[in-house]
């Protein structure tokens, strides 16, 4: 027979998230979300090589004329990055390997920024972008540059508070 001095703690509302607490943690991925998309949005018009003197994005620069004098990466950061990568580290074995990711991550950040932005495909797009930062923090890892791998692992974290934090995001186009 139970104790009959003895209760079961029932919950009370105050257990509960309130509707304030929730709107405050709403709001604090609302601007993680802000923040990561036009951070990968601008690193991705910076891979381009958009400096802010060109009136337009210079694809021309990308794809044209100077193309087999950077392989086609563009007048930006990448041509110095991939001939660092193929020049100081192992991975002068695979450098077709190097130039497809210099190519493609450029489009990568742009997309992925976007989705975030939009909130669709969230998790997605938020996984996307946590592997992009940890590609990057890996390569300087290769090089070593020690305080770029330190603001590409606060990226990385950013992505996973996100990921943590993916339930709170309310304002968005798809639940994914």
């Amino acid at each position: 027979m139970a104790d009959p001095t003895s209760t079961t703690p029932t919950p009370s509302a105050s257990d509960s998230p309130s509707f304030f607490s929730t709107c405050h943690l709403t709001a604090a991925f609302l601007l993680l979300r802000l923040w990561m998309g036009m951070r990968l949005i601008t690193s991705g018009i910076e891979k381009f090589g958009y400096t802010g003197k060109d009136p337009v994005f210079s694809l021309d620069k990308w794809f044209g004329a100077d193309r087999a004098a950077h392989e086609g990466l563009g007048d930006g950061k990448m041509w110095q990055i991939s001939t660092s990568m193929t020049d100081y580290t192992w991975m002068a074995k695979f450098p077709a390997l190097v130039k497809l990711f210099m190519t493609g991550l450029p489009f990568a950040m742009l997309a992925l920024g976007a989705l975030i932005l939009l909130g669709f495909l969230n998790r997605l797009a938020w996984w996307g972008a946590g592997l992009i930062w940890f590609s990057l923090a890996f390569g300087q890892m290769l090089l070593p540059d020690e305080q770029t791998i330190l603001y590409l692992t606060m990226y990385m974290f950013i992505c996973a508070l996100a990921l943590t934090l993916i339930n709170f995001n309310r304002v968005r186009l798809t639940k994914f």
